[in-house]
């Protein structure tokens, strides 16, 4: 007879919303008292939805990041604000490399 869950999918996407750790999704598992085979699924379900949402969160940040340091990149070759050429050469370029480390955490960090 197959096993119902009494965890389902959308609990899953909660705890997500939520952004609830590893350990609270494991102790609930366990505490539902299904079989250690279903228990292992969830979490690794959990697991990868919580990576897929991360590693899409470190793609927008990458993709913001490029485009700061190439508008800044574009800005100072034109030379459109000579008086402001080091703020935007420096400021908005070290802001873009900041967002592009971000994005690059959040992709390879588990």
């Amino acid at each position: 007879m197959p096993y119902t869950s009494t965890i389902p999918m959308e609990q899953l996407d909660l705890w997500l919303r939520e952004q609830k750790p590893l350990k609270f999704v494991k102790e609930q598992l366990e505490l539902s008292g299904m079989p250690v085979e279903l228990q292992d699924e969830m979490y690794q379900q959990y697991r990868k939805m919580r990576t897929a949402k991360r590693q899409w969160r470190g793609f927008v940040c990458l993709g913001i990041g490029a485009f700061l340091g190439f508008f800044s990149c574009f800005l100072t070759l034109i030379e459109a604000f000579p008086s402001l050429n080091s703020l935007i050469l420096y400021g908005i370029t070290g802001i873009g490399v900041c967002i592009i480390f971000n994005g690059l955490y959040n992709i390879f960090e588990d």
